[in-house]
């Protein structure tokens, strides 16, 4: 598995086998659907979500929509990036990165995930 993420996770306790990391999406439709196809494939009716603050609210939109053709039981984690060993929320990060999913968030709500990636 070649995954930086899982080294964090680690950390915490939980083995490999425990982290099933996504790797081929291009979007958070594409990374919905292909999770959620995991889920059934291995018989899973439960799993974690983990995103960073500032998407997390597209994270769960998504998800949610596409979940209830399973009805799996999913918790979001909201994951903040540290800074000086500190969790620093995205609108301390002096990115555009507020702006750009001011956008992205409004493209879902319409659903344009079906005809482009965002």
């Amino acid at each position: 598995m070649n995954y930086s993420g899982v080294y964090d996770y680690l950390k915490f306790g939980l083995t490999r086998e425990q982290i099933i990391p996504e790797t081929e999406a291009t979007s958070t439709y594409e990374n919905a659907v292909f999770t959620l196809s995991m889920m059934e494939d291995n018989g899973f009716d439960s799993a974690i979500i983990v995103s960073s603050d500032f998407h997390m609210l597209r994270t769960k939109l998504i998800y949610e929509r596409l979940n209830k053709e399973y009805d799996f039981e999913l918790i979001y984690v909201a994951a903040f990036q540290m800074i000086d060993g500190e969790p620093t929320p995205w609108y301390d990060l002096n990115s555009d990165i507020g702006n750009q999913e001011f956008w992205k968030i409004w493209g879902y709500l319409l659903g344009m995930y079906h005809f482009f990636d965002l």
